[in-house]
């Protein structure tokens, strides 16, 4: 099922690789992601693009 449209939200569990390609590339949603302090290479570069 597409969910071009939908929001989908997920708790920090649900911060992993697989899951947010999942979403976008198979089920074609924006991806939205709980970013904590422990995953220091995913942060920065979530800082670097919104820069």
């Amino acid at each position: 099922m597409p969910l071009v449209g939908v929001r989908v939200t997920g708790d920090t569990l649900h911060t992993q690789d697989d899951t947010a390609r999942h979403l976008e590339q198979e089920r074609g949603t924006d991806d939205l992601a709980v970013v904590k302090a422990k995953q220091p290479v995913l942060r920065k570069a979530c800082a670097q693009v919104h820069q």
